[in-house]
């Protein structure tokens, strides 16, 4: 059986066929807005990224896959999903 990490990763690398999402795939995956990840980015939130020498932004799939990791756990442990 397949982890979640291995689903999610999968079906993200599937879609875009690339490991490192640029800012518009990355805000498609994460469901926010460009704006929103560049705050998160000056505030150093959010998942990890890459910055080029022409300071373009990437996201490793794998950090992508992280963080939405940490924050289904963090909605879970909360309880906001208790029936």
């Amino acid at each position: 059986m397949k982890s979640d990490k291995e689903i999610l990763t999968k079906s993200i690398v599937d879609k875009y066929n690339t490991y490192s999402l640029n800012k518009k795939q990355a805000s498609r995956v994460l469901n926010r807005s460009i704006p929103s990840l560049d705050r998160d980015r000056a505030n150093s939130r959010g998942p990890a990224f890459i910055k080029t020498d022409n300071n373009c932004v990437y996201y490793p799939v794998s950090s992508i896959v992280a963080f939405l990791l940490r924050m289904q756990e963090t909605i879970e442990s909360q309880g906001l999903f208790d029936e």
